[in-house]
């Protein structure tokens, strides 16, 4: 409803935004790492050649836009 009036979020709507999604990024690099340390040396090999996507941050700039 708020996209559909053009209604943007306020800054700290952005900040808590920002702070779950880096939370969330964090518990899914934990869960790679568990991942890796319940493979094998070939599954290993085999794991490194998938191509994974870039989970990045929100920078400031994104935030403040």
């Amino acid at each position: 409803e708020r996209f559909k009036t053009g209604d943007e979020p306020g800054f700290f709507e952005k900040i808590s935004v920002k702070r779950a999604r880096d939370k969330r990024n964090g518990q899914i690099e934990e869960l790679l790492e568990d991942i890796v340390a319940c493979l094998n040396d070939s599954q290993k090999i085999k794991y490194k050649s998938i191509e994974k996507p870039a989970l990045k941050a929100l920078s400031k700039k994104e935030l403040t836009e």
